[in-house]
């Protein structure tokens, strides 16, 4: 639809509804594409609107999943047609810092922190973080973040968090 000022007035002037059909250029070796397409909310037969794509990319890109480096929307008739040229962003790390300490008993305890970052890596659009620390021989923790937001195919996702906190032998807390 169009609208059209008369005087003062603005007039709605009937026109073809132009709905979301293809999308040309998702590299699948970054993004599977039915995950792209539900992360941009780009389904056939829906109808195109500026303002939400505007947003839906937007937040793709600034969200630092993958890099976003051309996009152009194409009008063919009554269909809009995205073309796109995107890169990965390698956010994935892993650090960590390890030592030995002896005790009274003769026995020695691991102690240190690890932390890894994943992202994206089975492109999906997935975000999992594992932290661990162990800075006595009594004192343990283990932090494990999973974040998948579009689970087999649906508009569901799957967040998951575990804490576990170990003080010494007799104390234990889990979030």
């Amino acid at each position: 639809d169009s609208i059209a000022n008369q005087n003062g007035f603005y007039h709605l002037m009937p026109g073809n509804i132009i709905y979301c059909d293809s999308i040309v250029g998702i590299n699948e070796q970054i993004i599977r594409p039915s995950v792209f397409r539900a992360m941009l909310d780009w389904h056939e037969k829906k109808p195109f609107i500026s303002r939400d794509f505007d947003k839906n990319i937007s937040s793709l890109t600034n969200g630092g999943l993958i890099k976003i480096s051309q996009h152009r929307v194409f009008f063919e008739e009554n269909r809009a047609v995205l073309r796109i040229s995107m890169d990965k962003i390698n956010k994935n790390e892993l650090s960590g810092l390890a030592g030995l300490q002896p005790s009274s008993d003769g026995k020695t305890t691991i102690i240190g922190e690890c932390n890894a970052f994943w992202q994206n890596a089975l492109r999906h659009g997935e975000k999992m973080k594992i932290q661990w620390q162990r800075q006595s021989k009594g004192t343990q923790r283990l932090r494990i973040d999973f974040n998948i937001p579009y689970c087999f195919k649906s508009p569901f996702g799957l967040e998951l968090l575990i804490d576990l906190y170990r003080k010494n032998e007799s104390f234990f807390q889990s979030q």
